[in-house]
This record gives structure tokens, sequence and C-alpha cells, in this order.
């Protein structure tokens, strides 16, 4: 196989992989909106739709399989394939936790309503901010980028800290409320998985782009800290 037809083959399955990531955060994006409305003809649209992330998922990995077989890559050339096998993975999990999330909001509940949380919304839109600029940085190869949204990820597990400190005293206060709360709290469970997965997806990008496993130590999160990390509408000049 000519050289040319090698690399037409990679470039489609790098465009294969961020399709998939078009079709996630078009899902995470509606499920957040539906969250908000509580709009269970969405919501089942949402779950249904799953299937399209799943077979995508399953094409991207064959198609990589199929490189490796036939072209028996090296050095960067591998680390590009592995990455597209493994991030497209990522979203096709991502893919789960928002059909599951979707498929709470259909649920019927005859309870008293919760209380806005505006934390939940907040953490909602950060974790598919980070998700997104996950992908930016795959689409552009930015280790740059790709660390910055690594490191956006405490403020995340602070907020769900904070969401489940909360349900938690209104579960034990009002426990007639006991179902809606244990669905919020699986709600906030799939948005800080998201958030994770992200993450991983950044791992993926920086060992393809440097050839080296991301070594983020304790230092690495105390310089960053949870204060600094991104939230949205808090974009910094690397952003603008």
């Amino acid at each position: 196989m000519a050289r040319s037809e090698f690399h037409a083959q990679l470039a489609a399955l790098r465009s294969h992989t961020l399709e998939l990531g078009g079709l996630t955060v078009t899902a995470l994006e509606r499920v957040i909106g539906a969250l908000q409305e509580d709009d269970h003809p969405v919501a089942q649209e949402i779950a249904a739709a799953d299937d399209n992330i799943d077979r995508l998922h399953a094409s991207i990995q064959h198609d990589a399989i199929v490189i490796l077989a036939m072209q028996q890559p090296t050095a960067r050339d591998l680390r590009a394939i592995t990455a597209a096998m493994m991030i497209a993975g990522e979203l096709e999990r991502i893919g789960d936790y928002v059909a599951g999330t979707a498929k709470l909001i259909c649920n019927e509940l005859q309870e008293p309503a919760l209380p806005p949380a505006h934390d939940l919304y907040r953490m909602a839109r950060a974790s598919r901010r980070m998700l997104q600029r996950s992908l930016d940085a795959y689409a552009t190869q930015d280790a740059d980028l790709a660390r910055r949204v690594w490191h956006d990820d405490p403020a995340i597990d602070t907020l769900q800290q904070h969401l489940y400190n909360d349900l938690l005293v209104t579960m034990s206060h009002q426990p007639n409320t006991l179902t809606r709360a244990t669905h919020l709290l699986w709600t906030i469970h799939n948005l800080e998985r998201v958030a994770d997965r992200a993450t991983n997806i950044c791992e993926q990008i920086l060992f393809m782009v440097e050839g080296e496993w991301p070594r983020f130590t304790t230092e690495h999160m105390s310089a960053a800290g949870t204060e600094n990390a991104l939230l949205p509408g808090e974009e910094t000049e690397h952003d603008a």
C-alpha cells in the first residue's frame, strides 16, 4: 500500500473519531437542556440515539485494527492509531453516561420537586466545556491545551462534593424526596465521570504528541488548584 494511502487512512480514522466526539458533545448539550427543562420527550430521543454513538465507535475500532494489521505502523503513527482507539472508547463511555442521565430524566416521580440546583448546571456546563476542549486539543494536536484541560478537573470534583453534601442534607430532612434526590446523585456522578473521561482523552493526546505517558503529580494538582481551574466563562488569554 502506498504511503499516501496509509496517510489517508490515518486522516479518515482521526476524522471519524472527531465525528464521534461531535455526536457525544451534542448529546451532552441536549441532555443538559433536558435536565434543566425536565423535557421527557427530548430525553427519550437522547437515550435512543446512543445506538448511533455505539455504531460509530465500533466502526472506528474495526478500522483501527485493520490499519494495525495491514500496516504494522511504528512510532508516532502507531501512537496516533492507538490514541484514536482509546479516545473513541472514552467517547463511547461518555455517550453511555449521557444516555443513563437521559433515562433518569424520563422517570415519572410522584415526589415533591427539589429546589433548583444551580451548581448542578454549572457542573454540567463545565464538564461539557472540558470535553469540547479535549476534542479541540485532539483536532489540533495541542499538548499545551490538553494539559490545561487536564488541570480543570479538580473544579469538577469540588462541585461534585458540594452537591453531594447538599443532597445528603436534603435527603435526611425530606425523606419524601429520596428517589428524586438519588436520581440527582446519579446525574452528578455521570457528569463527574464525563470530566474524568475528558482527562483520559487529554492523557492520550499527550502520549500521542510527545511519545511519553504524562505523569501528573500532587504538585501538578496543587499548582493548578481548584480555584484556578477553568469553568465556563473563565477563559484565559490562551483560549482567546
